[in-house]
C-alpha cells in the first residue's frame, strides 16, 4: 500500500507543476501466459501447495479487455489508471480421472476477475516529424480481484478414488508491474511483467508475463 500512496503523491506533484496537460483514454486487449517462478525455495519452508487444482492453466493463460484513462504532461510523461477485466475459469467443480482426464467434460466455475493499476509512463520520440515512440512504464496495483475460491474435489486414479482435497484461498495480489513497448500514432503495443505470488501460493515470487495492444485517443488539452 505504501507504493500506492507514493504514486498518488507523485501524481499530485505532476498535476501541480504541469503548465500544460492533456487527458486521454485507450482501449485494447491483453494476453498473459502461465506465471514463471523467479524463486526456487519458499521463504519459511514448503508446506504444500495452497493454490487452485493442478489443471489451472485456463485461469492463468487468459485474454483480458483493457481500458485506461490518464493525463499527459510536458516532455511525454503520462500518469494513468488502468483496468483489466475478464470472464474465465476460476476452478473446476468436480473431480477428474487422472488416467484419462480429457476429453471428459468437467463442470467449471467461471467468474469476472479484474486488475487495477496506477501507472507512470515515459515516451521517447524516435522520429522527429512522426508519431513513433519507445515507451517504458512502471505501475502498482491489484491483480485477480474477485478470485476467492473454496471447493472440495475428489479425483480418481487407476486404483480408485483419491482422498478428497480442499482448496481454499484467493489469488488477489498487490504488487508492481513493468512494461516496455512501442507506439505508432494511436496504436500501442507493449510487453508486460506482473510481479505476483506464484500460482501454488507458497510465497514464491513469480512473473506473470503478457502483451497488450491498444488504441489511444487524446480527449482534450488544458493550459
Amino acid at each position: 500500500m505504501r507504493l500506492l500512496f507514493l504514486y498518488i503523491t507523485i501524481f499530485i506533484s505532476f498535476w501541480s507543476a504541469a503548465q500544460k496537460t492533456s487527458s486521454f483514454v485507450s482501449v485494447g486487449v491483453d494476453y498473459r501466459e502461465y506465471p514463471v517462478d523467479v524463486e526456487n525455495v519458499p521463504r519459511g519452508g514448503y508446506s504444500g501447495g495452497k493454490g487452485l487444482p493442478f489443471d489451472d492453466s485456463k485461469f492463468w493463460r487468459v485474454m483480458s479487455i483493457h481500458s485506461r484513462y490518464g493525463l499527459r504532461f510536458d516532455k511525454n510523461w503520462l500518469f494513468s489508471l488502468s483496468l483489466y477485466s475478464r470472464h474465465n475459469q476460476l476452478h473446476r467443480l468436480e473431480g477428474i480421472n487422472f488416467v484419462n482426464p480429457y476429453p471428459q467434460k468437467v463442470k467449471e466455475k467461471k467468474v469476472f476477475k479484474y486488475d487495477v493499476f496506477l501507472d507512470i509512463e515515459k515516451k521517447v520520440k524516435l522520429r522527429k516529424n512522426r508519431e513513433h515512440y519507445f515507451l517504458a512504464s512502471a505501475g502498482v496495483g491489484f491483480t485477480n480481484i474477485n478470485s476467492q475460491f473454496d471447493v472440495t474435489l475428489t479425483d480418481t486414479a487407476d486404483f480408485g478414488p483419491l482422498p478428497s482435497q480442499h482448496y481454499q484461498g484467493t489469488l488477489l495480489h498487490f504488487g508492481p508491474r513493468i512494461s516496455i513497448g512501442y507506439q505508432y500514432e494511436k496504436i500501442k503495443a507493449s510487453l508486460d511483467a506482473y510481479i505476483i505470488e506464484g500460482p501454488d501460493l507458497t510465497n514464491l515470487t513469480s512473473l506473470w508475463i503478457g502483451a497488450t495492444i491498444s488504441y489511444e485517443i487524446t480527449l482534450r488539452k488544458k493550459k
